[in-house]
């Protein structure tokens, strides 16, 4: 299985810590927008939020080696959310 790509093309400048919670996910309150945090989604969540809503706004830990820290899935799921520099789509390729 490959890995999956995703590039965040426009980062928000608002703080996490002054937005509403709403569950483990935040309002935004200058866009009243909905903010996923991707720590609290494996990475088929993830993916099918990705999918569905390729504009959504999230929120995302990301290691020195390019991956997207997620909740752990499935055991023997090898795939990992990686960011794609050079992209620009928000959802590039899955396998």
């Amino acid at each position: 299985m490959r890995d999956l790509r995703v590039s965040f093309p426009r980062p928000c400048d608002e703080e996490w810590e002054a937005m509403t919670p709403s569950g483990c996910d935040r309002i935004c309150a200058r866009c009243d927008r909905r903010i996923h945090d991707l720590s609290h989604y494996a990475l088929d969540e993830a993916e099918a939020l990705l999918r569905r809503d390729p504009d959504a706004c999230v929120r995302a830990r990301v290691g020195s080696d390019g991956v997207v820290a997620l909740k752990p899935g499935r055991r023997g799921n090898a795939r990992r959310m990686v960011i794609a520099f050079a992209a620009t789509a928000g959802l590039l390729a899955a396998a």
